[in-house]
């Protein structure tokens, strides 16, 4: 299991880090953990591509952590000569599904190739090699 940081700024803009996002591969998996305002970006600045993506976790709903999903989502869609495959997966905070729909999809409209699907979680999610735990804590007032 490999965890790279995109990014660990704020909402703040900065010349020296980027909106919060983390790469994360297992088991062959390729993960991101939060998908901040571009993070796109980032990932070609890795190495890896936006493309290769099987699932996007979002820690919770603040713009700071979810700015970078609409880029993405119309990335994979609007990519000359490349038409994904395998479905995607979104796993947010309860609520995340809603935001999807009417900030992503009302958007974006529906992929052609693959599926988008999304789970809100509440208490836990098993996605191999992954078990995720949903807590809440206090994060800023």
């Amino acid at each position: 299991m490999k965890l790279t940081i995109l990014g660990s700024g704020t909402c703040v803009p900065s010349l020296k880090r980027s909106a919060p996002a983390y790469f994360l591969e297992a088991d062959g998996r390729q993960i991101l953990i939060d998908c901040g305002s571009g993070t796109v970006l980032q990932l070609e600045k890795l190495g890896r591509s936006y493309k290769d993506i099987d699932a996007v976790f979002i820690t919770h709903p603040h713009p700071d952590h979810v700015a970078g999903v609409v880029p993405f989502v119309q990335a994979l869609l609007a990519t000359p000569m490349f038409a994904r495959g395998k479905d995607l997966l979104f796993v947010g905070p309860n609520g995340f599904r809603d935001y999807y729909k009417s900030c992503v999809a009302s958007i974006m409209g529906a992929p052609k190739t693959f599926s988008i699907n999304i789970i809100d979680i509440e208490d836990r999610l098993d996605y191999p090699p992954l078990s995720v735990i949903a807590a809440q804590t206090v994060h800023s007032e």
